[in-house]
């Protein structure tokens, strides 16, 4: 369980004065970032095998993930980057905080989806289908909601309370995954007589998501990012979104209605406590691989002009991604972080061509509204992609220079404005 802790009781500091600004100003004031997961260092990776394997207490655990934590901390200040995190060091994928902390489900036999990882050669694309199986699916997609869901403990306080302690007048944010992702995992028919179709309870699971960030904004996390797996991954395909809608028992538009609604609805609440809100549409990342059926931003034009964020996170690092027109659809007042920098390979981008491709999203919004990250996660899952931890940190110090030399510098720190 987190350790509740009340805005009366915290100590002010300059983060507190910081967040007497919105959201809004708040957002608009850094220019770099990156999605949430980094690479495991080799200590961390050989202490969960070692806790797997029966050879280490869940302390002995925590104290290893605390100890690469603060370590990653450290080395993402010195590199300037406009927003830290954890790094999810404490999972062993991203999206499986929920599973552990939610009542109503039981263990079902393992389901496959029938979708395919793709690499730049079979052996990259084989590696990321065996991580997703054993790490997600016999992990966590066995679970099956066959009664009301409801959150029996906070969902990632575990998490924002080592941040909140380790850090003063930093942004930082936590991210979590959209509640559609949980639905698909959960959701059989006829195994919950609350739930006669997935609609229903992403309903539910949305309320849950929607109490746990209204509570890790109260405690003063300032910024929640929720990680989409829906906008382009099940609308880029026909097989693909006819097996979504199935699930939620909708058609299309009353589909991205319902996902609409839900995700706005935890966005909203977190950013009414006080919280910089984001979105980040995937496009599928696993072992440097990634999914074969996900669409362009084409197909998410409703989500980019309708989600109540106030940041969106885009992939853009290959051509599969389409072109910067889609943007035309996002607020004015929407920062969009623009993903130009790969996670899954070692390559370095060039500084020009980053430079370039900013100037050409900058014709479709912006650019004082725009931002700079890599597309997605080094580490999605935690054996991560297959470059270097000095690859991972030289794409990051790419990312805060060119940054730089756009906007200005993008500080972590939450002081005052001049």
């Amino acid at each position: 369980m987190t350790t509740e802790i009340s805005a009366g009781n915290r100590p002010a500091t300059t983060a507190d004065a910081a967040r007497r600004r919105t959201p809004e100003e708040r957002s608009h004031a850094v220019h770099s970032e990156h999605v949430g997961s980094l690479l495991r260092p080799p200590a961390l990776l050989a202490a969960r095998r070692r806790h797997d394997e029966g050879r280490l207490s869940a302390a002995g655990l925590h104290a290893a993930e605390d100890r690469a934590i603060a370590d990653v901390l450290d080395a993402q200040r010195s590199l300037g980057i406009g927003v830290l995190t954890d790094g999810e060091f404490r999972r062993s994928w991203f999206g499986e905080n929920l599973f552990r902390a939610v009542r109503g489900l039981v263990t079902r036999p393992a389901r496959s989806t029938g979708r395919k990882w793709v690499g730049p050669g079979n052996a990259v694309s084989e590696t990321a289908e065996k991580v997703q199986h054993t790490i997600v699916r016999e992990g966590n997609g066995s679970l099956t909601a066959t009664g009301r869901v409801s959150a029996s403990r906070s969902v990632n306080g575990h998490e924002a309370d080592f941040l909140l302690a380790h850090t003063d007048d930093e942004l930082f944010k936590v991210t979590t995954m959209a509640p559609a992702a949980y639905t698909e995992s959960w959701f059989v028919p006829g195994a919950a007589p609350e739930y006669p179709r997935g609609v229903d309870l992403l309903s539910d699971i949305a309320q849950i998501l929607r109490h746990e960030l209204t509570h890790l904004a109260d405690l003063g996390v300032p910024y929640l990012q929720l990680d989409s797996l829906s906008y382009i991954l099940r609308f880029g395909d026909e097989g693909e979104t006819q097996r979504f809608l199935s699930i939620l028992g909708a058609d299309r538009e009353e589909a991205i209605t319902a996902l609409l609604a839900a995700d706005n609805s935890i966005l909203d609440a977190a950013r009414s406590h006080g919280a910089i809100t984001s979105v980040h549409m995937c496009r599928g990342n696993s072992r440097s691989a990634w999914n074969a059926k996900a669409g362009t931003y084409e197909v998410a034009r409703r989500a980019l002009a309708e989600l109540h964020a106030d940041r969106l996170l885009l992939e853009y690092d290959t051509s599969r991604a389409g072109g910067f027109e889609p943007l035309d659809e996002v607020p004015k007042d929407t920062v969009v972080v623009l993903g130009l920098v790969t996670s899954k390979f070692a390559e370095l981008e060039s500084r020009d061509q980053l430079l370039q491709r900013i100037e050409e999203a900058a014709a479709h919004h912006p650019i004082e509204a725009l931002a700079l990250s890599p597309q997605c996660g080094f580490a999605s899952t935690s054996p991560g992609n297959l470059i270097t931890i000095d690859d991972e940190f030289r794409k990051l110090d790419l990312i805060a220079r060119v940054a730089e030399e756009v906007w200005g510098r993008s500080d972590s720190s939450e002081a005052s404005p001049n």
